[in-house]
């Protein structure tokens, strides 16, 4: 075999060589991204005598939308997550799964179920969360209001038309894993 024949192999190889670099590269920068998506921003709330609240931005999608989520022991019932500006409609009963998103609360007139809502604005953030019958319209059971210059927050809950506050200090938490 002459130079020359043997110049197609060498080529040949060459771009084998040249894919597997790159699969590599494109394996790790997946990886990478991979990490930089699940890392949230986490929120974490606590107020003297009170359970903590934590407050998970951009927790998960649904659709295009990215769902901001709040977890707290007075939330019962609903799967608390919503849009910026926008509801989260829950499931009637049971678990109380989360279901259709929308951004008017006259979309949410016919539902039957929890509704949780999301204000996100560069100075404030709030939730709010309660439940909705078609006959009766909506009933407001909580809502958290956190000053984001501050980090300082108030918590409002209502029942039997009595509503009481609590206030809380909420910080950036430095997730573990």
């Amino acid at each position: 075999m002459s130079k020359t024949d043997l110049m197609p192999l060498k080529l040949h190889q060459r771009i084998i060589g040249m894919r597997s670099i790159t699969l590599s590269v494109l394996l790790i920068s997946l990886s990478a991204f991979h990490v930089t998506a699940i890392a949230k921003d986490v929120i974490r709330c606590e107020g003297r005598g009170a359970d903590p609240i934590t407050i998970t931005m951009d927790a998960r999608k649904s659709g295009n939308a990215s769902l901001h989520c709040i977890a707290a022991s007075f939330i019962y019932d609903l799967t608390a997550c919503a849009p910026s500006n926008g509801f989260g409609l829950s499931a009637p009963t049971g678990s109380a799964p989360l279901g259709p998103i929308v951004y008017r609360w006259q979309d949410y007139a016919d539902h039957m179920g929890g509704v949780a809502s999301n204000v996100n604005k560069e100075t404030q953030l709030a939730f709010a969360g309660g439940y909705n019958s078609p006959g009766s319209g909506y009933t407001e059971k909580w809502r958290f209001v956190v000053d984001r210059v501050s980090g300082e927050a108030k918590l409002f809950q209502t029942e039997d038309n009595k509503t009481t506050t609590k206030n809380y200090s909420c910080n950036r938490a430095k997730t573990k894993f």
